[in-house]
């Protein structure tokens, strides 16, 4: 008969836990050096953490130790290089250390990723004002809905200080005392930049900033109530005790000849730092549901789109009929009804599963919303346009029930058969490959190879076959992948690192 041992707490996560939990508690009590402590033990057993680094990132910034933050922080974004949010924690503690260049390309790297992270522009504004560039940060200031600031930077050019536009980017003029609108003269730093203090009071006039705060703000910087357990205005922020990694942004890549819709369709990467659907872990102790319960908002109304792909959620509208794997559902709304879907091979539904467990397609019948936690993978959705295209069967997550189907396999007597799903006719499907997504142009005279990981799918008239790319020294097959010939385009995916 099996027996089991019982497994000591911190292995078997329990001591991680509760050490996590105590830390963020303290934290958020403002009891900051016990935190520090009780949050450094918690990585001692779990190093790799992303809750974990988040919290103790926090910590560090609060204690003054920049470099410690800053060490984790660099790591998470190098984690998850397309979190806007952990872009911003990095550039907060850049801004702090005064390393404004560093600071600006985190802040702008974030408005790119998110355009409307108001956060993101107003503390851009502020990184690229204490280095001069009044012009640009004023626009910043703007886009954050911060007229005050964007009115100051209006003064400060009017006055002639700094430069609009210095060369390097980052260098700033010399602001000269007594002939500032904002008071920067009595607060000049040894740099003859605007001291912190200046920039204090700037902020402090900006829009924008919303509620109280339960912690100290980054120079004086007030949090909003609703996002204290997220991402605030304190600095970096705490994370959701739910949170998952962000990959990097979709980027296709066009070939010589036009790319049809089906390669390049509207696509973004997902996500997730799903804060939208996740209760705050430690609510302030003056938050009122009535005050929380708006800021947790998922749905405002419904997507247009069958498939709307967003930094923190994916949402799939079923209004009939559509064809979805579950995996990663939060929640739905409205009426929906849910049934296996079958194989279909030459027209005709077979007794095989189309998927297994937990990644089983299924028929959603009647009108409704799913939200979708994407889980650290990336969805990619397009239009197939009328085109008919071959693609791996487990990228493939959902489609449009007007799409006809087909499932396929192309055999091999060396490694496991690849499972293909044909889609043809009018309709949106929505992928989930390994990584961003790359097309390349297969002609008669080039036939082009793909490892079987990188595969996609293909359209156009391409034959494809099986191609062995390395053995091991007794003959085993370690790597194979699929040699695709004729004219058409061949989609492959660039795996995460």
């Amino acid at each position: 008969m099996a027996t089991t041992t019982a497994q000591p707490e911190s292995e078997a996560g329990g001591g991680f836990l509760q050490l996590l939990y105590q830390g963020g508690e303290l934290l958020a009590a403002g009891n900051v050096a016990e935190a520090k402590d009780y949050l450094e033990r918690a990585l001692t057993i779990q190093p790799d953490n992303e809750k974990g680094k988040n919290l103790l990132g926090l910590t560090y910034f609060k204690l003054g130790l920049f470099e410690r933050a800053g060490h984790l922080y660099e790591t998470l974004v190098q984690e998850n290089p397309a979190d806007p949010t952990l872009r911003v924690n990095l550039g907060l503690v850049y801004l702090k250390s005064n390393e404004l260049p560093r600071a600006i390309h985190e802040f702008a790297t974030a408005t790119e990723l998110a355009p409307d992270h108001t956060k993101a522009h107003n503390y851009l504004g502020l990184a690229l004002a204490q280095s001069g560039q009044y012009e640009k940060a004023r626009e910043h200031f703007v886009l954050a809905g911060s007229d005050a600031m964007a009115e100051k930077m209006s003064q400060a050019l009017a006055a002639g200080l700094g430069s609009a536009s210095p060369s390097d980017g980052v260098a700033a003029m010399p602001v000269e005392q007594g002939a500032s609108s904002f008071d920067a003269g009595a607060n000049v730093g040894e740099s003859g930049f605007p001291s912190a203090a200046a920039y204090e009071q700037l902020s402090d006039q900006a829009g924008g900033w919303e509620g109280e705060a339960s912690f100290d703000g980054i120079d004086g910087h007030p949090a909003p109530l609703g996002e204290q357990a997220g991402f605030d205005d304190d600095g970096p922020t705490q994370p959701q005790y739910e949170r998952s990694a962000r990959p990097a942004p979709v980027t296709v890549f066009p070939s010589a000849a036009p790319i049809p819709q089906i390669a390049s369709g509207p696509s973004e990467w997902i996500p997730s730092d799903y804060q939208a659907a996740s209760a705050p872990p430690l609510p302030p102790p003056s938050a009122r549901l009535a005050d929380l319960a708006p800021s947790l908002r998922i749905l405002g109304q419904a997507p247009i789109e069958p498939f709307e792909v967003r930094p923190d959620l994916v949402l799939i509208s079923v209004r009939g009929e559509l064809l979805t794997r579950l995996s990663g559902l939060i929640a739905y709304g409205g009426v929906l009804d849910f049934k296996p879907e079958r194989k279909r091979f030459r027209g005709r539904l077979t007794d095989r599963s189309f998927g297994d467990g937990a990644e089983q397609m299924t028929r959603a019948k009647g009108n409704g919303i799913l939200m979708l936690d994407p889980q650290k993978r990336m969805f990619l959705a397009t239009d197939v346009g009328g085109e008919s295209a071959y693609f791996r069967e487990d990228v493939v997550f959902a489609f449009e029930e007007a799409l006809a189907f087909e499932n396929g396999r192309l055999p091999s007597d060396m490694t496991p058969d690849l499972d293909l799903v044909y889609l043809r006719g009018q309709g949106q499907v929505l992928l989930c490959p390994g990584g961003p997504l790359r097309s390349v142009e297969v002609t008669s005279v080039r036939p082009v190879t793909v490892p079987l990981e990188n595969l996609v799918g293909w359209y156009g008239g391409l034959t494809p076959r099986i191609a062995i790319l390395a053995f091991d020294e007794n003959g085993k097959v370690i790597r194979a992948g699929v040699e695709l010939s004729g004219d058409g385009f061949l989609l492959f995916s660039s795996p995460l690192s």
